[in-house]
């Protein structure tokens, strides 16, 4: 299978777990988890836990105990994106289509604009076409539609998108 088509979590130490329904329904579970595995064990050892769907209850902290600083609290806060930048990954994508490479959930996107779809249909899609979980077909809808509609293939108003005119 083409990894151009992989969700986002594809190989994620966070988020893969081996006995969800949204990952063992993924076309891409077998090579993902070879992937993932070894990540996840890094975290376990960096930070002791199993990230992302721990089931180990917090310890309970001693008295008089200043709670220890976790990585997430210790990071730096992310900057602001100036309004109208695209998110890293509809950029990631823009860069992709200008070189030429067009995922197969982008031309399911562009198929749908051609009658004009909602982000609904579009969703429904790529769970249908692409056995993509909800939380990625999700995500892959607004990533895909911002790029497309940055680069001036899609028309976006409100719920529905359409194959923007020439102008």
């Amino acid at each position: 299978m083409d990894v151009l088509n992989a969700p986002g979590c594809y190989g994620s130490g966070i988020a893969y777990v081996q006995d969800d329904p949204d990952c063992t329904s993924c076309p891409f579970y077998d090579d993902c988890g070879r992937l993932a595995r070894p990540r996840k064990d890094v975290l376990r050892a960096k930070f002791g836990f199993d990230a992302y769907h721990s089931k180990r209850k917090p310890e309970p902290e001693s008295a008089g105990e200043a709670p220890a600083e976790s990585p997430a609290q210790s990071s730096t806060p992310r900057e602001p994106r100036e309004p109208g930048a695209l998110p890293k990954k509809a950029m990631d994508l823009v860069n992709k289509l200008q070189r030429g490479i067009r995922p197969k959930f982008v031309e399911i996107a562009l198929r749908l604009a051609s009658n004009g779809a909602t982000k609904r249909d579009l969703r429904r899609a790529y769970e249908e076409e692409l056995r993509y979980g909800v939380n990625s077909a999700y995500s892959h809808v607004a990533f895909c539609l911002a790029a497309l509609a940055h680069l001036g293939w899609v028309r976006i108003e409100d719920d529905r998108f359409q194959k923007a005119e020439p102008a």
